[in-house]
């Protein structure tokens, strides 16, 4: 039972506010100081928050105020409680605690009212629906609120080029073919032709494909141009644009047995063909690619084969066939002519490779700041309560740079191949395009991720709002609070008592896991070639078995993006992709009237990447995994810094792992200025250096007014205000020495328990 009375006091005072009602001096609750407050860095965001969620009972005005405002508003009111004491010193008013009475858990009884007290409303609405996946281009909040539409900006994707290789094989099971035959009596030319069958083993190009068994087989009156193919005899079919492809074709097959009646002019041969304007398939070319295999009424060569490597220009449009063409005059007014070929041992291989580009587009895209405002807005109706230097930008208010996430933007499938919500479908069609949905979860997860960044909820006055920054401005490395007295102006440490140290488990990995959950897999040769997929490492840790995990949910991997890029909607406009409802982070840079374009090696590293095909045009090489494990260094390397000479050695990867990259030491001080290969192994000494060394002190030191007002204060530090607690905690130890740590828990009532990650030196 608490020992407060609800009655008025000359040293505190209690206040209860809500918008727009107002604010109310009301009596003290019962059972504030039974509450156990407690000041918890959060594992998530690494923001530390007032952990405050006791049940307060309330009295007489108090009562009366939050019943009104219960009536009125529902359990969705923000209500505000604030306690406020007078300075010992100054005797002026100062804000001791705020936050908000939750709603949800109000109890009416007879003379009065109990209800839970909650550090934060904003992180409770934004905990509470953080994993719905919501449109970002709704016009109205998930409560109803109205909101103007988010313009997308504007990004220029030049292209990845790419190296699209593949490969087409006959298959055992249709090694051979009796479905050849031909069979006339009026005397004039006639023709049949089938197919080689292929079947894919893979391709990084859309437009091969199988060719199946005897499906090809047709037969007629030659007509030269006007002469039309179909689907199912074309290996490569309906090219979208002009390109040049080189072409090997390793094909043998035998005559197991063939006849023919009454032919003349006969001739067969195995062909490579042509054809043109696209569907339609009109003949253009047929190339014979041995000689004539059948004349007259006989079989000139029983066993077929050839080897022959061609670079092909092939235009839009047009596709090609590898089959067998024959033609005779067969029969006469009087008689019958007829041929019939059975083909056996059919064994092909067709290798298409081709250096491919693909012309430049304009697409949209939405930048992190504005993505995060909108969630935050969406979610609790709040507007403009984001605050950020890691995604703020130069242009905008408050913000004196580009922050280090700030250029990193994300686009769906949709505006990689050019879909947009404004599309006019054509008639009987229907608009395809689908809004950009994600969870407020994955996007902040995805950033924190990739840029190793953090985030809190802060009061400015009695508004809330949501910071996201770098990790280290959660973990400043300057003193920010020091556990002593100030005896005649000058400070002096006192000891600490009951101290306890133990293991902080959270900091050793024994394995670390860094990357994106989607990317290489394309089934394509060439997704051996992308970087940015998922990779494993191992440490020097083996008697904790914690995998440390970096993963993206959005997507990263330059290939995927440009084959997504090559199914744009002016060409494939009824067709879905595997692709359309991928996110992706690009990582740009500012370019000519408001249009971004993409970073390329130039703009951040030292030389040229090696181990990747065409470096000039790889893309997001900043958001590699081995570039995500520097970021991470001085985490990761908490629980390494006992073992400076061990390694994080590679372990495995689903794709391209041979990627090699050196940041610009200019830019990035930290871990520029040495190449590393995403296969390779770092010392644990190379890492940035840790700041916490993997030990958790525990003790107490008693929290008097000055100390709990120096815990919530804040400090200047380069022009930032800096919330005390996220600097370090300076104390006497055990042994009488002064010592560091960063807070990760606080409970000031009672003797003041202490618990703090040990700084490394």
């Amino acid at each position: 039972m608490s020992l407060i009375q609800p009655i008025y006091s000359d040293r505190t005072r209690y206040k209860l506010s809500h918008n727009p009602t107002g604010t109310q001096t009301i009596q003290e609750p019962v059972g504030w100081r039974d509450d156990d407050t407690e000041f918890i860095r959060d594992k998530a965001f690494h923001g530390i928050f007032p952990m405050m969620t006791n049940n307060l009972k309330f009295y007489n005005d108090g009562s009366l105020f939050i019943q009104s405002i219960y009536k009125e508003y529902g359990v969705n009111a923000d209500l505000i409680l604030i306690k406020e004491e007078r300075n010992p010193i100054t005797d002026i008013w100062e804000l001791s605690y705020s936050g908000f009475l939750d709603l949800t858990t109000y109890i009416k009884f007879n003379g009065g009212m109990s209800i839970k007290f909650i550090s934060s409303g904003l992180l409770r609405v934004i905990k509470a629906r953080q994993n719905e996946k919501i449109e970002l281009d709704r016009l109205e909040t998930l409560d109803g609120k109205v909101v103007p539409y988010l313009e997308p900006k504007q990004v220029s994707l030049q292209g990845r080029n790419i190296f699209l290789k593949t490969l087409l094989e006959t298959e055992a099971k249709n090694s051979a073919s009796n479905i050849f035959r031909v069979e006339y009596n009026d005397g004039n030319r006639r023709f049949g032709l089938i197919a080689i069958p292929v079947t894919k083993i893979y391709s990084s190009d859309i437009k091969t494909q199988m060719v199946p068994k005897d499906l090809s087989f047709r037969k007629g009156a030659p007509s030269g141009d006007e002469e039309n193919g179909r689907v199912e005899e074309m290996f490569y079919a309906d090219n979208d644009r002009d390109k040049t492809l080189n072409v090997e074709i390793e094909c043998s097959f035998d005559i197991a047995d063939a006849g023919s009646n009454d032919l003349s002019n006969s001739s067969m041969y195995l062909t490579l063909t042509t054809f043109k304007n696209s569907t339609d398939y009109n003949l253009k070319t047929r190339e014979n690619l041995t000689s004539t295999i059948f004349t007259g009424n006989s079989v000139v060569t029983p066993f077929v084969t050839i080897n022959i490597t061609k670079q092909i220009t092939l235009l839009k449009g047009e596709s090609l066939s590898l089959q067998v063409y024959a033609e005779a005059d067969f029969g006469d007014i009087f008689s019958r002519g007829d041929m019939y070929v059975n083909f056996s041992n059919i064994i092909t291989t067709i290798k298409i490779e081709e250096y491919s580009t693909f012309n430049p587009t304009v697409n949209k895209v939405h930048l992190p700041f504005e993505v995060c405002n909108r969630f935050l807005e969406l979610l609790t109706d709040q507007k403009d309560i984001l605050i950020s230097n890691a995604f703020g930008r130069a242009e905008m208010n408050d913000y004196s740079n580009d922050g280090i996430a700030s250029l990193t933007g994300i686009m769906h499938g949709f505006w990689v191949r050019g879909f947009s919500k404004e599309d006019t479908p054509g008639i009987n069609d229907e608009n395809r395009y689908k809004s950009l949905s994600t969870s407020f979860k994955d996007f902040y997860e995805a950033y924190f991720n990739v840029w190793n960044l953090g985030a809190s909820i802060e009061n400015i006055g009695f508004k809330e709002f949501f910071r996201i920054e770098k990790l280290d401005y959660f973990y400043n490395d300057k003193i920010l609070i020091r556990l002593g007295k100030t005896v005649n102006g000058k400070f002096e440490y006192i000891q600490v008592s009951n101290v306890q140290r133990t293991i902080d488990k959270d900091a050793f990995s024994s394995a670390l896991d860094i990357g994106y959950d989607e990317g290489g897999d394309y089934e394509e040769a060439i997704g051996l070639d992308e970087y940015n997929t998922r990779t494993n490492f191992t440490t020097v840790i083996n008697k904790i078995e914690e995998t440390y995990i970096a993963i993206s949910k959005y997507r990263a991997d330059s290939y995927g993006m440009e084959f997504a890029r090559r199914f744009q909607k002016s060409n494939y406009p009824t067709d879905d992709t595997k692709y359309d409802n991928s996110i992706w982070l690009v990582d740009m840079k500012k370019g000519l009237n408001d249009v971004f374009q993409q970073r390329l090696w130039q703009d951040d590293f030292e030389v040229e990447p090696t181990g990747v095909f065409d470096p000039p045009t790889a893309q997001n090489l900043r958001l590699s995994p081995f570039n995500i494990l520097l970021r991470h260094g001085w985490r990761v390397a908490s629980g390494f810094v006992k073992y400076p000479f061990d390694y994080i050695r590679y372990g495995s990867s689903v794709a391209n792992s041979g990627l090699v990259t050196e940041l610009k030491v200019s830019m990035y001080p930290e871990y520029g200025g040495v190449s590393y290969a995403e296969n390779g192994n770092i010392q644990n000494q190379e890492l940035e250096k840790a700041r916490m060394d993997g030990e958790i002190v525990e003790f107490d030191f008693p929290v008097d007014y000055n100390l709990l007002q120096k815990v919530r204060g804040k400090t200047l530090i380069l022009g930032k205000q800096i919330p005390n607690f996220y600097g370090l905690v300076s104390f006497k130890n055990e042994d009488g020495k002064i010592e560091e740590g960063y807070l990760d828990k606080l409970s000031p009532n009672g003797v003041g328990k202490w618990t703090l990650k040990k700084f490394n030196k």
